[in-house]
């Protein structure tokens, strides 16, 4: 969990090398089917045969987390990734205006929402 440009994909790849785990990418299922990506998630969390999983991001809002939970558990272990908003904006630099446009949004919404989401993480007992 992070912003957005905080360094959680390349964390991930680091320990799907280390671990094997399958890696899923909510920010693909976000693009492709907004109003749905929870729903898709949980679909696929209930119909896979793996039981260990990366998620590559995180969920936006404690209403998106509470959902996942009621219906496929607790994570294991939920990583919080820190970088600030000086951090992000001057990382995305060479990107497009349209790319920069998007992470700001991103960015704010994360942390409008980050608050309430530690605490309901915190609460689980699971962020690290």
């Amino acid at each position: 969990m992070g912003p957005p440009c905080s360094g959680k994909s390349a964390c991930v790849e680091q320990m799907k090398k280390l671990s094997g785990h399958h890696v899923i990418c909510l920010r693909e299922m976000q693009m492709a089917c907004p109003d749905q990506y929870v729903n898709n998630l949980i679909r696929l969390f209930q119909s896979s045969p793996h039981r260990s999983f990366i998620i590559d991001g995180f969920f936006t809002k404690v209403q998106e987390y509470e959902l996942f939970r009621e219906f496929c558990g607790k994570p294991q272990h939920v990583f919080a990734m820190q970088k600030s908003k000086e951090q992000v904006y001057n990382g995305m630099k060479c990107l497009s205006q349209k790319d920069q446009t998007s992470i700001k949004e991103a960015f704010d919404c994360f942390m409008e929402n980050k608050a309430a989401l530690c605490a309901a993480l915190t609460a689980d007992g699971v962020l690290s």
